[in-house]
Protein backbone atom coordinates (compact mmCIF):
# COMPACT_ATOMS: atom_id res chain seq x y z
CA UNK A 1 0.00 0.00 0.00
CA UNK A 2 2.74 2.26 0.42
CA UNK A 3 4.68 2.14 -2.35
CA UNK A 4 1.33 2.74 -4.09
CA UNK A 5 1.32 6.38 -2.57
CA UNK A 6 5.36 6.61 -3.16
CA UNK A 7 4.49 5.90 -6.64
CA UNK A 8 1.76 8.41 -6.80
CA UNK A 9 3.75 10.97 -4.89
CA UNK A 10 6.51 10.56 -7.15
CA UNK A 11 4.01 10.94 -10.48
CA UNK A 12 3.00 14.02 -8.83
CA UNK A 13 6.35 15.53 -8.12
CA UNK A 14 7.78 15.04 -11.92
CA UNK A 15 4.72 16.75 -13.19
CA UNK A 16 4.92 19.48 -10.57
CA UNK A 17 8.81 19.60 -11.75
CA UNK A 18 7.22 20.11 -15.49
CA UNK A 19 5.24 23.32 -14.82
CA UNK A 20 8.37 25.92 -14.17
CA UNK A 21 10.42 24.47 -17.67
CA UNK A 22 7.38 25.08 -19.67
CA UNK A 23 7.22 28.48 -18.40
CA UNK A 24 11.06 29.01 -19.12
CA UNK A 25 10.54 27.81 -22.56
CA UNK A 26 7.40 29.87 -23.58
CA UNK A 27 8.62 30.33 -27.03
CA UNK A 28 7.31 27.24 -29.72
CA UNK A 29 10.69 26.13 -31.52
CA UNK A 30 12.81 23.75 -32.95
CA UNK A 31 16.41 22.36 -33.54
CA UNK A 32 16.89 22.24 -37.54
CA UNK A 33 20.32 20.63 -37.64
CA UNK A 34 22.18 22.10 -34.95
CA UNK A 35 25.76 20.03 -35.12
CA UNK A 36 28.50 21.95 -32.91
CA UNK A 37 26.45 24.27 -31.04
CA UNK A 38 23.31 23.47 -28.44
CA UNK A 39 20.16 25.37 -29.09
CA UNK A 40 19.22 25.35 -25.43
CA UNK A 41 16.18 27.78 -24.67
CA UNK A 42 15.23 30.42 -27.41
CA UNK A 43 12.62 33.31 -26.07
CA UNK A 44 10.83 35.78 -28.57
CA UNK A 45 9.08 38.56 -26.38
CA UNK A 46 5.69 38.43 -25.55
CA UNK A 47 5.20 34.81 -27.19
CA UNK A 48 4.11 31.92 -25.76
CA UNK A 49 2.11 30.58 -28.60
CA UNK A 50 3.04 29.39 -32.00
CA UNK A 51 2.81 31.70 -34.81
CA UNK A 52 4.79 34.49 -32.49
CA UNK A 53 3.22 37.71 -33.03
CA UNK A 54 5.33 39.93 -34.72
CA UNK A 55 3.47 43.71 -34.60
CA UNK A 56 4.82 46.42 -37.14
CA UNK A 57 6.77 48.93 -36.34
CA UNK A 58 8.03 47.65 -33.23
CA UNK A 59 11.25 46.17 -31.80
CA UNK A 60 11.06 42.73 -30.69
CA UNK A 61 13.80 41.10 -28.64
CA UNK A 62 15.10 37.45 -28.91
CA UNK A 63 17.12 36.01 -26.60
CA UNK A 64 19.13 32.40 -27.59
CA UNK A 65 20.39 30.72 -25.00
CA UNK A 66 22.78 28.30 -26.64
CA UNK A 67 26.12 25.97 -25.39
CA UNK A 68 29.12 25.32 -27.78
CA UNK A 69 30.67 21.79 -28.37
CA UNK A 70 33.92 23.33 -29.82
CA UNK A 71 35.85 26.57 -28.90
CA UNK A 72 34.88 29.35 -31.36
CA UNK A 73 36.42 32.80 -31.82
CA UNK A 74 33.41 34.49 -33.22
CA UNK A 75 29.72 33.06 -34.43
CA UNK A 76 27.60 35.08 -37.12
CA UNK A 77 23.62 34.75 -36.89
CA UNK A 78 21.50 34.66 -39.80
CA UNK A 79 18.06 35.12 -40.05
CA UNK A 80 15.66 33.52 -42.72
CA UNK A 81 11.80 33.57 -43.73
CA UNK A 82 11.04 30.36 -45.51
CA UNK A 83 8.05 31.35 -47.64
CA UNK A 84 6.68 28.28 -50.44
CA UNK A 85 9.65 27.01 -49.65
CA UNK A 86 12.18 29.67 -50.54
CA UNK A 87 14.86 31.11 -47.97
CA UNK A 88 14.25 34.90 -47.63
CA UNK A 89 16.60 36.68 -45.63
CA UNK A 90 15.55 38.88 -42.78
CA UNK A 91 17.97 42.04 -41.79
CA UNK A 92 19.03 41.21 -38.31
CA UNK A 93 21.10 45.06 -37.26
CA UNK A 94 23.91 43.12 -35.29
CA UNK A 95 25.22 39.53 -36.13
CA UNK A 96 28.11 39.04 -34.56
CA UNK A 97 27.72 37.15 -31.73
CA UNK A 98 30.56 38.75 -29.75
CA UNK A 99 28.50 42.00 -30.14
CA UNK A 100 25.33 40.72 -28.67
CA UNK A 101 26.15 39.87 -25.18
CA UNK A 102 28.87 36.56 -26.01
CA UNK A 103 31.60 36.95 -24.22
CA UNK A 104 34.26 35.80 -27.00
CA UNK A 105 36.02 33.77 -27.66
CA UNK A 106 33.80 30.90 -26.22
CA UNK A 107 34.80 27.80 -24.45
CA UNK A 108 33.48 24.87 -24.94
CA UNK A 109 30.55 23.48 -22.17
CA UNK A 110 29.78 26.97 -21.45
CA UNK A 111 26.86 28.21 -21.65
CA UNK A 112 25.86 31.91 -23.56
CA UNK A 113 22.98 33.88 -23.63
CA UNK A 114 22.88 36.26 -26.51
CA UNK A 115 20.04 39.49 -27.63
CA UNK A 116 19.14 40.79 -30.78
CA UNK A 117 16.53 43.05 -31.13
CA UNK A 118 14.04 43.11 -34.52
CA UNK A 119 12.43 45.66 -35.41
CA UNK A 120 9.75 44.71 -37.81
CA UNK A 121 9.46 47.36 -40.72
CA UNK A 122 5.76 48.81 -41.31
CA UNK A 123 6.72 47.77 -45.27
CA UNK A 124 6.93 44.20 -44.09
CA UNK A 125 3.80 42.49 -46.01
CA UNK A 126 1.51 40.61 -43.10
CA UNK A 127 2.69 37.30 -43.38
CA UNK A 128 2.94 34.10 -41.73
CA UNK A 129 6.01 32.09 -42.28
CA UNK A 130 8.88 30.01 -40.47
CA UNK A 131 11.47 31.75 -39.08
CA UNK A 132 14.95 29.89 -39.35
CA UNK A 133 18.02 31.24 -37.76
CA UNK A 134 21.22 30.14 -38.22
CA UNK A 135 24.29 30.27 -35.95
CA UNK A 136 27.53 30.41 -38.55
CA UNK A 137 31.05 30.28 -37.44
CA UNK A 138 33.42 32.60 -39.21
CA UNK A 139 34.34 29.60 -42.14
CA UNK A 140 30.01 29.96 -43.18
CA UNK A 141 29.28 26.57 -41.59
CA UNK A 142 26.08 26.21 -39.85
CA UNK A 143 27.20 25.59 -36.45
CA UNK A 144 23.47 25.83 -34.67
CA UNK A 145 19.90 25.90 -36.48
CA UNK A 146 16.25 26.30 -35.06
CA UNK A 147 12.96 27.05 -36.15
CA UNK A 148 10.39 29.22 -34.85
CA UNK A 149 6.59 30.10 -36.73
CA UNK A 150 6.23 33.93 -37.01
CA UNK A 151 3.46 35.82 -38.16
CA UNK A 152 3.99 39.98 -39.38
CA UNK A 153 0.83 41.50 -38.11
Amino acid sequence: MYYKLAIVLALVSCAVARIPYSRVRATPWKDCGSTNVVINNVEVEGCSASPCQLPKGTNVSVAITFTPKQAFTDLINKLYGLIAGVAVPFPLPEADACKLGVTCPMAVGTQYVETVALYIDPAWPSIQVIGEWKIDDPNSVVDGCFEVPLKIV
